[in-house]
């Protein structure tokens, strides 16, 4: 019976593969919820995930050394695809080209500089790389191995937007490079505040926790990592802004956080409340068995394998009414109370219990 059963089963499981493809979250979220706690399997055509959702099992993960699970060799699965190592787009919405073209309007001084920032063509190869990038993804992941790297040569040479960015930015990060061994010798030189200089500067204090040391970074690298945070800056902001929501107006809360830089808990929580109905990705924490390893429950990820953890933000164990959109949600009830005294932010960032940024020392 076995024996019969073989090709049916075989055949279901090569479409349920590809079925992730473009129903992710409903298989992720329906594993999730038929493993109570425990840990459960989701294949992509090309990936086996061993989803994980015990806290104890989390930090394991964490705790693994960098030879047994990397957080890098997943990272270069999706640069062999073009897309350089950036969250990826899983949603198309009618207002997101309106959106993003307000947020790279917005972002744009404090990654690029004014100079670039005013620079109309720059802005719309910023803008028009972000899209791109998203399209060149979703039409790799439709074809086998070989193919879908073909096919990905052929958008990368056809699309030039990518090209345009990385031509104008590479210069500058070159200059700031010649400025940085000038002030070295104690020359007076230009200061900067953008994201091209944060790079620089975050790079010369990595400690070897963070990142492999491989000596100051060169001007091609500092300008493919600026175009992958501003890919995923921008991408981030236009899929959360996808609600609209009436706040009481409170002119002495925006006060305070212009004086202080905190204290607009709506705000936060608007924001952390988009976040979690519309997430980047399904799955976070994801880490490629580089060596077969056996977490304490006995669930085994052979090498080549990815462990990772489901986002659970819809689970009803968590959240009251967890399709439901509510704004307030993350404000504390005793502020939510007394508005004049908000002053304490969401935890937009707080990785403890929100696994959209990861875990651990890997998080963002």
């Amino acid at each position: 019976m076995a024996a019969l059963l073989y090709p049916y089963d075989a055949i279901k499981d090569w479409l349920t593969c590809w079925l992730v493809v473009i129903d992710a979250p409903r298989l992720i979220q329906e594993g999730y919820d038929e493993a109570r706690g425990q840990s459960y399997i989701v294949d992509s055509p090309d990936v086996r995930y061993r989803l994980v959702t015990d806290p104890k099992l989390i930090e394991e993960i964490d705790r693994a050394p960098n030879d047994v699970l990397s957080l890098q060799a997943a990272a270069k699965v999706f640069e062999k695809r073009g897309i350089d190592n950036t969250p990826l787009p899983k949603t198309v919405r009618t207002l997101l080209s309106l959106v993003r073209e307000c947020v790279v309007q917005t972002c744009a001084i404090g990654f690029f500089g004014e100079e670039l920032a005013n620079d109309k063509n720059f802005i719309k190869a910023a803008n028009d790389f972000v899209n791109r990038t998203g399209s060149i993804w979703r039409r790799s992941t439709i074809y086998s191995h070989i193919a879908s790297r073909m096919v990905v040569k052929f958008l990368e040479s056809y699309y030039s937007s990518q090209h345009d960015l990385f031509n104008a930015l590479e210069p500058v990060a070159r200059r700031r490079i010649e400025e940085q061994a000038l002030a070295a010798q104690g020359h007076t030189v230009p200061e900067h505040e953008d994201c091209i200089q944060y790079i620089m500067e975050l790079t010369m204090n990595s400690k070897p926790s963070q990142c492999i040391l491989t000596g100051p970074w060169a001007a091609g690298r500092i300008t493919h990592e600026l175009m992958a945070l501003w890919f995923g800056a921008v991408h981030t902001m236009a899929m959360a802004t996808i609600f609209a929501t009436e706040m009481p107006p409170s002119t002495q809360t925006y006060e305070r956080w212009e004086a202080t830089g905190a204290g607009m808990p709506f705000l936060d929580s608007f924001l952390k409340e988009s976040a979690r109905l519309s997430p980047l990705d399904n799955v976070s924490t994801r880490r490629k068995a580089l060596k077969s390893m056996t977490l304490s429950d006995g669930t085994h990820a052979k090498a080549g394998e990815w462990f990772a953890t489901p986002l659970a933000l819809t689970d009803a164990g968590n959240w009251a009414e967890p399709l439901e959109f509510h704004g307030f949600r993350h404000v504390v009830p005793e502020q939510l109370a007394a508005l004049e005294n908000n002053c304490c932010t969401a935890y937009n960032t707080d990785v403890s219990k929100w696994q959209t940024w990861g875990t651990g020392r890997m998080a963002w």
